[in-house]
Protein backbone atom coordinates (compact mmCIF):
# COMPACT_ATOMS: atom_id res chain seq x y z
CA UNK A 1 0.00 0.00 0.00
CA UNK A 2 2.46 2.94 -1.02
CA UNK A 3 1.91 5.77 1.01
CA UNK A 4 0.75 3.95 3.50
CA UNK A 5 3.14 0.63 4.32
CA UNK A 6 6.57 0.56 4.01
CA UNK A 7 7.96 -1.32 1.17
CA UNK A 8 10.08 -4.12 2.31
CA UNK A 9 8.50 -3.99 5.64
CA UNK A 10 7.93 -6.83 8.16
CA UNK A 11 7.05 -7.40 11.59
CA UNK A 12 6.46 -10.32 14.42
CA UNK A 13 4.16 -8.68 16.21
CA UNK A 14 1.02 -10.90 17.44
CA UNK A 15 -1.99 -11.21 14.65
CA UNK A 16 -4.74 -13.29 14.02
CA UNK A 17 -6.90 -13.58 11.02
CA UNK A 18 -9.83 -12.39 13.17
CA UNK A 19 -7.60 -8.93 12.97
CA UNK A 20 -7.80 -8.92 8.94
CA UNK A 21 -11.39 -8.19 8.80
CA UNK A 22 -11.28 -5.19 11.25
CA UNK A 23 -7.96 -4.13 9.98
CA UNK A 24 -9.06 -4.05 6.55
CA UNK A 25 -12.22 -2.29 7.35
CA UNK A 26 -10.52 0.51 9.10
CA UNK A 27 -8.15 1.23 5.95
CA UNK A 28 -11.60 0.91 3.68
CA UNK A 29 -12.40 4.10 6.39
CA UNK A 30 -14.53 1.67 8.94
CA UNK A 31 -11.63 2.43 12.22
CA UNK A 32 -14.68 1.92 14.18
CA UNK A 33 -16.97 -0.93 13.01
CA UNK A 34 -16.10 -3.46 15.68
CA UNK A 35 -17.84 -1.34 18.14
CA UNK A 36 -20.29 -0.44 15.57
CA UNK A 37 -21.29 -4.03 15.07
CA UNK A 38 -21.29 -4.56 18.82
CA UNK A 39 -24.03 -1.95 19.32
CA UNK A 40 -25.83 -2.77 16.58
CA UNK A 41 -24.99 -1.30 13.19
CA UNK A 42 -27.74 -0.91 10.14
CA UNK A 43 -25.70 -1.88 6.18
CA UNK A 44 -28.04 -2.39 3.32
CA UNK A 45 -31.24 -2.49 5.25
CA UNK A 46 -30.45 -5.10 7.15
CA UNK A 47 -29.20 -4.63 11.12
CA UNK A 48 -25.95 -6.20 12.49
CA UNK A 49 -25.32 -7.39 16.40
CA UNK A 50 -22.28 -9.61 16.65
CA UNK A 51 -19.46 -9.26 17.99
CA UNK A 52 -15.98 -8.98 16.00
CA UNK A 53 -13.40 -11.31 17.82
CA UNK A 54 -10.50 -8.89 15.86
CA UNK A 55 -8.31 -5.47 16.16
CA UNK A 56 -7.58 -2.86 14.67
CA UNK A 57 -3.78 -3.96 13.68
CA UNK A 58 -3.76 -0.52 11.32
CA UNK A 59 -0.74 0.74 13.54
CA UNK A 60 1.38 -2.29 13.27
CA UNK A 61 1.07 -2.34 9.08
CA UNK A 62 1.77 1.38 8.80
CA UNK A 63 5.05 1.17 10.90
CA UNK A 64 3.36 3.74 13.94
CA UNK A 65 3.96 0.62 16.73
CA UNK A 66 5.81 -2.46 16.97
CA UNK A 67 3.29 -3.53 19.77
CA UNK A 68 0.36 -5.38 18.28
CA UNK A 69 -3.16 -4.26 19.80
CA UNK A 70 -3.96 -8.02 20.76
Amino acid sequence: WPGKIPAGSSSNALQSHEDLFVTLAAAAGLPDIKEKLLEGHKMNGVTYKVHLDGYNQMDVWTGKTDQAAR
